[in-house]
């Protein structure tokens, strides 16, 4: 196939289908007869014939299968007719190439005010190893020459510069030799299939960097197809205080179907009173293109104003403000005529209110609204306020950010592929036991030897307009200063407290309507929520001396796709003290109190509401400070509040020891004996949830984990974990892995 392709890429493929065995875990398709035509239809008979077959975009209506379902592993395609659909059963081959480039530079200075460079490339690109078509286009050349002359010099200089680039039709450069905006710049759409002739000239007049202008000439050609003239004039005045800058090009294109003329101007002025400043700036594009068979106008054709002022107060480097206003107006194609399309206003403030050693507040607000003739009229609101504060000597530090921001959220699908045990990240339960993996059976695997898949998200076009709050507040109390004070003052040292709010809201967009309250998450907009509430109280922060901390936790998270909405709620309140007896030994305790909640609006067997408590003690001995052993107890108790019929008691010990060597060797031992007291369906999600991956009745964890730095930069870890439940029979899996840091 690759050897008659050449290098035409459609020639380059190949029907993708071959027989292959039953699997659960695969799409397989059997061939049946439409007529004379045999094609491929799903099936999930054990019985039949059956086909892995790969199917490929072919474009809209060149192809004879379209996409029918989504399921949990993949796309479910079915046969439409003949040209009636998008997908074929065929696969892209990718043909080995090569690509080599030789480069020759060279500079010539005939005297010290005139410079000639010079620069040939070869390329040799072949674009198909495998065959011996079209081989008459591997080889091009690219040449440029370039003349660079000081005509004067005294109080003003003057420059001329001029190159000619000469490029070969089949010449190929491993990166882009233009901008990324030469097609734009220069009317054209595809690229050019001819060699590119380019001729550039530019007379520079300046008097230092704060004073020049630029006349610059160019005529770009592509054979027969294209031909373009452009003039362009910028530069740039700065004097007594006033700043002014502009950027002008015409440019008058032709080919073989059309006429055009490309008119860019930019110019801004800005005016420093004192302490004050007065800017106005003016932006335009007119593009027009014509046929010149019809003289009718091109679609592509568009045109726009843009003005805007500004006006600011106070010193730009420290505290000042500044407000603006932009106005502008677009006009497209309508019926074969320019014609307004839509018109916008944007009225923005930028600020820094206060700016010292203690304090900071600066502010950007920015208000546009666009009012469309042929579409719904839009407003958009992206602002970001920030301010950070000390106060009592760092007793008290506050930080606060509050963002709105005007976008889209993707409406997502996604799937899951099966790999190998150990590289994803789910695991699949047959819920209902049918044998199809469907969306709402794959959990997060608990254990490596269960991660056996990986959830693929699959592109979209489809976006929901959304208006997005963000807020984010951090307070810490920190009184450890007065640790060297005495009385209150020496108590209250032994305390530090941090609390952290980020409410991170998405919400879909209302006409007219803004909702600036971060803390109103509960509408029905709502489409995607990120909301953490967690403070933290120290006592004895850092000291192993009755070092107790108190964490309370609140989060909501919610995630809207075309599959289900999903609300996740936790709630947590955690008492950990840690506290060391003598030289070698340290008492820890934890205990805690949570509640979660999942709602599910498609999966009701996804819905629970968890109660749960826990309490951990440890005792810890140390023979040196890196190594020890530790004895530990657990107790759980889970319970789910919809309606009462899943509960749990967890009853867990275990040991672990640390060892660590001068010789950079560390070795980590654990072993654990759990016992679980479930009532309840255990094949339900929350089963899962509850049970964390184990099974009802006695479970036993042991893990083995040594590593040793061989040198500065190489760490060699060898992993071990096995497991063993009532029912089951012993899981062992472990790795080796070889880490190198550079």
């Amino acid at each position: 196939i690759l050897a008659n392709a050449g290098n035409n890429t459609n020639a380059m493929v190949t029907p993708s289908a071959f027989v292959d065995s039953y699997s659960e875990d695969k799409i397989l398709y059997k061939k049946i007869l439409v007529g004379t035509s045999e094609i491929f239809e799903y099936s999930t008979n054990e019985t039949d014939e059956l086909y892995n077959v790969s199917f490929s975009y072919a474009g809209e209506n060149s192809g004879n299968y379209v996409l029918k379902d989504i399921i949990a592993i993949g796309k479910i395609f079915e046969y439409a007719g003949e040209n009636l659909g998008n997908y074929n059963p065929v696969i892209q081959l990718i043909a080995p190439n090569k690509l080599q480039i030789a480069l020759f530079k060279s500079s010539y200075n005939p005297s010290e005010k005139t410079t000639i460079n010079t620069e040939v490339a070869f390329s040799n690109n072949n674009q198909n190893l495998f065959s011996e078509i079209d081989k008459e286009n591997n080889n091009g050349m690219a040449t440029k020459v370039g003349w660079n002359q000081l005509l004067y010099q005294k109080k003003w200089t003057l420059k001329s510069d001029v190159n000619f680039e000469l490029i070969d039709k089949n010449y190929t450069s491993i990166e882009r030799i233009q901008n990324i905006e030469f097609n734009r710049d220069w009317n054209i759409e595809n690229s050019a299939t001819d060699s590119q002739k380019l001729l550039k000239s530019v007379l520079e007049l300046s008097k230092n960097k704060k004073q020049n202008v630029t006349y610059g000439y160019e005529n770009l050609a592509f054979g027969n197809f294209f031909n373009g003239n452009k003039h362009s004039l910028f530069g740039n005045f700065t004097n007594n205080k006033l700043l002014l800058n502009f950027n002008s090009s015409l440019l008058s294109s032709k080919t073989p179907v059309e006429n055009g003329t490309f008119l860019r101007y930019y110019v801004s002025a800005k005016k420093h009173f004192n302490k004050k400043w007065l800017g106005v700036l003016v932006n335009a594009e007119k593009n027009e293109r014509t046929y010149n068979s019809t003289s009718e106008i091109v679609d592509l054709s568009h045109k726009f104003n843009e003005v805007e002022a500004f006006l600011g107060i106070g010193d730009s480097t420290k505290v000042f403000t500044q407000i603006g206003a932009n106005f502008r107006t677009t006009d497209s194609v309508q019926n074969a005529t320019l014609n307004r399309v839509n018109t916008s206003k944007t009225f923005y403030l930028k600020s820094n209110l206060i700016h010292n050693k203690t304090a900071n507040l600066n502010a950007y607000i920015n208000y546009r609204t666009v009012n469309n003739v042929n579409f719904q009229n839009e407003e958009s609101l992206n602002s970001k306020i920030s301010y950070k504060q000390q106060l009592f000597k760092q007793f008290l530090t506050l930080n606060t950010v509050y963002q709105t921001l005007s976008g889209t959220l993707p409406q997502q699908d996604y799937s899951y592929i099966k790999t190998e045990p150990g590289q994803g990240f789910y695991t699949w339960i047959d819920y209902n036991e049918n044998g199809v993996k469907e969306l709402n059976e794959f959990e997060i695997a608990q254990f490596t030897d269960q991660a056996s898949y990986l959830r693929i998200i699959l592109p979209t076009v489809n976006y929901i307009a959304t208006h997005q709050n963000k807020f984010t507040q951090n307070v810490v109390i920190n009184p450890q200063q007065w640790n060297f004070k005495n009385g209150f003052k020496k108590i209250i040292s032994h305390f530090y407290n941090q609390t952290y709010i980020l409410i991170d809201s998405k919400q879909k967009k209302v006409p007219k309507k803004f909702n600036l309250n971060p803390f109103n998450t509960n509408n029905n907009n709502l489409l995607d929520l990120n909301f953490n509430l967690n403070n933290s109280l120290y006592f004895n922060k850092g000291n192993k001396h009755f070092s107790t901390t108190y964490n309370f936790i609140k989060s909501q998270s919610k995630s809207t796709t075309t599959i289900d909405d999903i609300e996740n709620i936790i709630q947590l309140h955690q008492l950990q003290f840690e506290h060391k007896i003598g030289a070698f030994w340290l008492f820890n305790f934890g205990v805690s109190s949570s509640k979660n909640e999942i709602n599910s609006l498609n999966y009701a067997n996804r819905n629970y509401k968890l109660v749960n408590t826990k309490f951990l003690p440890k005792i810890s001995y140390y023979y040196s400070k890196e190594s020890f052993f530790s004895f530990y107890y657990e107790l759980k108790n889970k319970r789910n509040t919809i309606d009462d019929i899943e509960t749990l008691e967890l009853n867990k010990i275990g040991f672990a020891a640390n060892y660590a060597s001068k010789q950079k060797f560390i070795a980590k031992a654990e072993l654990n004996l759990f016992k679980n007291n479930f009532e309840g369906n255990t094949n339900s999600p929350v089963a899962y949830e509850m049970l964390e991956g184990f099974l009802p009745g006695k479970n036993y964890t042991w893990s083995l984990l040594l590593q040793q730095k061989l040198n500065s930069f190489l760490h060699l870890n060898l992993n071990y974990l096995g497991r063993k439940s009532e029912t089951s029979t012993t899981i062992h899996t472990g790795s080796v892995q070889l880490k190198a840091l550079f």
